[in-house]
């Protein structure tokens, strides 16, 4: 509901004072609020559901993925992690175009951090989605290739869906990582 100039610069592939003539235009009109020259914010969330849905799929999954990159870019995560839960639901927004495998393996491992790290909040539920959609990026050649981050992503799945009541799926996740 808040961006960045550069941020939608940077996004949209247009000039930043391009941008802030139309942006102008739309405090103008109540549908964004200057928060200061270079952020602003949507007055209501109805007014960000709107713009929202004259997106395309394919022009949301690139937008989305723009964003994730670069957010990563701007909030490298090995100095903070405070952006991980940000950068890695922008990024998972994306993955169904994430077709090169170093880059599956790389949302796969922000998934298992996001995971972890949601887990130890006591978060059990979003934990579980995150390590469910750290698995599903992942291919069974991957238990080869990538044995130590499959290993991770399916033992805090289990253990992710156990705390969080989903019997099924921890039965589940503990059967495939014994085989």
């Amino acid at each position: 509901s808040q961006f960045e100039l550069a941020m939608l610069s940077e996004v949209s592939q247009r000039r930043a004072d391009d941008l802030q003539k139309s942006l102008v235009c739309a405090v103008e009109a109540g549908m964004v609020l200057s928060v200061n020259p270079s952020e602003f914010r949507f007055t209501h969330d109805r007014v960000q559901q709107a713009a929202y849905s004259l997106l395309s799929e394919s022009e949301k999954t690139a937008i989305h993925g723009k964003i994730g990159k670069q957010l990563a870019r701007k909030f490298p995560l090995e100095k903070d992690d405070v952006k991980l839960f940000e950068i890695t639901n922008q990024l998972n927004l994306a993955r169904d175009a994430v077709l090169d495998v170093a880059e599956r393996a790389d949302l796969a491992h922000l998934n298992l951090q996001a995971g972890i790290k949601a887990k130890n909040s006591a978060a059990y539920g979003p934990a579980f989605g995150y390590l469910e959609i750290g698995i599903g990026l992942l291919s069974a050649a991957d238990w080869t290739k990538q044995y130590e981050l499959s290993l991770s992503l399916h033992e805090e799945a289990a253990e992710a869906a156990y705390l969080s009541g989903r019997l099924e799926e921890t039965e589940k996740w503990i059967q495939e990582t014994l085989s």
